[in-house]
């Protein structure tokens, strides 16, 4: 099938949480379950700091709770298709060159519109004291600059429907597209990013951000599936706009509930000397799809521990064993499969009554 599933693309960290598995392991779970190809995608391209020494570190983690991949894309190593893909968009009319008030700290990180700071909000990079705006990297003060930048035009001749899953998301989508048609993204940065780009004879260090953005295009499958934290909707949102300049490919997206952690409750002790299976099933049947966020429920983390083996068995047997996808409609297929197939309750009795099927 033309078809893949992928996360996206990922920044391996030193120590590799419950939450960084989540994506990964759905990625997996589709894969088996849809019978198509999946992809574990990286991040790498980043000019502070070095990930490259975690991610085999992140794999073999991945890969002690049996979390297993067709292919792991890495974006450092397909930059060149990356870098040309974005140099397409740039030397359309859609990028534009414009002098505009930026803020902009010591250490280069923090790099944005001053327009695009809301008051008495914290952003990604930076954080508000005393009405002042500092660099959460550096701690200096960020300052004002009438700085010229690359800007990509949000068109809303290109601002097409995005298919997410939950479909709740759509409102979000829908807003931002009320928020951001007719404006300008910034895709270039101060800093030397080791990225450049000419655009009307002057070089610009390309935000790394726009460039791996362009990682879609890297696969040939022409429908993809992608997979991340509801926390990475604007992501989602501009990524979607930038396959959307090409026409190319249909893309699906995943945004999957934020897991919250009781105080109550030490996971690491909950996990402590416990397989990898029992770990994935409390992690798939902790997910609330109807809700941003998902509590981990330790009645349910009980009840999977007192299951024998085989029957732990018997369940990653039907969870990954899903029967009714229809590629002519993957939209309807992932919702069927999260929130009608994946059913802790149905699947349990399914377990205990021992139907021939799981």
């Amino acid at each position: 099938m033309n078809i893949l599933v992928s996360t996206l693309p990922i920044k391996p960290q030193k120590k590799t949480s419950i939450g960084m598995s989540l994506a990964p392991f759905l990625t997996s779970l589709i894969g088996e379950s849809f019978q198509i190809k999946s992809v574990l995608s990286t991040n790498l391209l980043h000019s502070y700091d070095s990930y490259g020494e975690w991610l085999n570190q992140y794999v073999s983690d991945l890969n002690k709770l049996e979390i297993n991949f067709s292919d792991l894309f890495v974006d450092e190593f397909k930059k060149d298709i990356l870098l040309e893909q974005a140099l397409k968009i740039i030397s359309s009319n859609l990028v534009i060159r414009k002098k505009a008030e930026v803020l902009l700290c010591e250490c280069g990180k923090v790099d944005v519109l001053k327009s695009s700071i809301r008051k008495n909000q914290d952003g990604d990079n930076y954080y508000i004291k005393d009405g002042k705006i500092f660099c959460k990297c550096c701690h200096k003060e960020c300052h004002e600059f009438h700085s010229e930048r690359l800007y990509l035009t949000l068109n809303p001749e290109y601002m097409k429907e995005v298919s997410i899953f939950p479909n709740f998301y759509k409102k979000s989508m829908a807003m931002f597209y009320e928020q951001y048609k007719n404006m300008e993204y910034m895709i270039s940065k101060e800093r030397k990013t080791g990225y450049n780009v000419v655009k009307d004879g002057r070089i610009f260090s390309l935000d790394i951000d726009f460039l791996w953005m362009n990682f879609p295009k890297v696969f040939k499958e022409q429908e993809q599936i992608l997979i991340a934290s509801n926390h990475q909707l604007f992501e989602m949102f501009l990524l979607h706009y930038i396959n959307s300049l090409e026409d190319l490919r249909k893309l699906y997206f995943v945004a999957t509930p934020y897991l919250k952690n009781p105080s109550s409750l030490n996971l690491q002790e909950v996990f402590q000397n416990k397989d990898a299976l029992y770990q994935k099933l409390c992690l798939l049947y902790t997910l609330k799809w109807r809700c941003n966020n998902s509590n981990w429920d330790m009645s349910m983390l009980k009840g999977i521990g007192k299951l024998s083996l085989e029957k732990r068995q018997q369940l990653e047997h039907y969870i990954s064993s899903y029967p009714n996808f229809d590629p002519s409609n993957i939209e309807y297929s992932l919702q069927d499969y999260f929130v009608n197939y994946l059913n802790y309750q149905s699947n349990l009795q399914l377990v205990r009554k021992g139907n021939n099927n799981v």
